[in-house]
């Protein structure tokens, strides 16, 4: 039964991606309900992206609309609904129609309240980023994931 199965899910890798692998999973077209994306991390890049952190804000930013349902977690990824849009060019976002639209969502995005004070994560990342650099230069590997961040 399970070969069965698998004879009509499609498989389509995606490239645009620089880190991640990512892995669309439809039966029929993938603009019929029910693809399912599997994004495979990347190598090492758990030393400067906190998944856990990644996981909460894909459930956060779902429940506000916002976002994609995420269906499950696993050791190297996740899986989770493929969301239909148009991926915009340079002349698109030109437009004013279309920035505006975009501000609007990321004016949502940036009202949404988890309960908790947000604390400002730019400078501490961008050090811990530059400290991974510095570390891959040196040839000392950075073994400590990233928990906190």
């Amino acid at each position: 039964c399970k070969a069965n199965f698998l004879n009509f899910v499609t498989t389509q890798t995606f490239t645009e991606g620089i880190t991640n692998q990512l892995i669309g999973c439809y039966v029929g077209s993938l603009q019929d309900p029910g693809c399912v994306l599997v994004r495979l991390y990347g190598r090492m890049t758990d030393l400067y992206v906190n998944r856990n952190r990644e996981v909460e804000m894909f459930q956060v930013f779902h429940a506000h609309g916002c976002g994609p349902e995420i269906y499950c977690s696993f050791q190297n990824g996740i899986c989770y609904e493929f969301v239909r849009g148009t991926v915009l060019q340079d002349e698109l976002l030109q437009q004013p129609s279309i920035y505006r639209l975009i501000a609007a969502e990321m004016g949502k995005i940036h009202s949404i309240h988890r309960g908790r004070p947000a604390e400002p994560l730019l400078w501490p990342k961008m050090s811990h980023f530059l400290t991974l650099v510095q570390s891959s230069n040196t040839r000392t590997p950075a073994e400590q994931p990233c928990t906190e961040r």
